[in-house]
């Protein structure tokens, strides 16, 4: 499940009309990442669910699967809808994918920018429901909507946006505001 939606990223920039649509649904994966690179993190520190298991094996079919022999999926809360983050996997750590359905031995992914490798059950894998901080989606929609407005600013160092005053920092992609924002969420460490 993404971050956020298109009619989210909408209401939160108090767009009502169509005009925009094609371009914040073509940006929308690219800036979602955006924001896990720049964070250093996939914002699971205090992930809902998580799981582990030396029995799940990966396959990489259509749609891919992620199969289990202990058959705990379900008991352990496993969600539709939601993103899991793959850990100790020798293939697909750290990639995240989106839950199509879940059964009590199978989870069922729905298109991802990853790409699912096949490997047989041998190791103990962690798999984690991803938690995102509330505000995330306003940010990602902001994030959004400066990245549109970039092309157009035309060296812009500062404007009025939605009644607030909006200040450019030439060395950012975003203002300072939202970079301010952004940071808040960033983990300190060698980039």
């Amino acid at each position: 499940m993404p971050i956020t939606t298109l009619a989210e990223i909408k209401l939160n920039l108090n767009i009502t009309d169509t005009t925009y649509d094609s371009r914040i649904t073509q940006l929308r994966p690219g800036i979602e990442k955006e924001l896990f690179t720049t964070c250093r993190r996939y914002f699971n520190n205090k992930p809902r669910i998580y799981y582990v298991s030396n029995s799940i094996a990966f396959v990489d079919g259509s749609p891919p699967t992620i199969t289990d022999t202990n058959s705990w999926f379900i008991e352990s809360y496993f969600t539709a809808g939601y993103d899991i983050l793959i850990e100790g996997s020798k293939y697909n750590s750290y990639k995240i994918f989106t839950l199509g359905t879940v059964a009590a031995a199978t989870l069922t992914l729905t298109e991802t920018d990853y790409t699912l490798a096949a490997e047989a059950a041998d190791w103990s894998v962690k798999i984690s429901m991803l938690n995102y901080p509330k505000d995330l989606p306003k940010i990602i929609a902001d994030m959004i909507w400066e990245t549109m407005k970039q092309k157009s600013s035309g060296g812009i160092s500062s404007e009025s946006y939605m009644g607030q005053s909006v200040s450019y920092d030439t060395r950012s992609k975003y203002s300072r505001n939202l970079q301010d924002r952004i940071n808040q969420y960033t983990l300190i460490g060698i980039s």
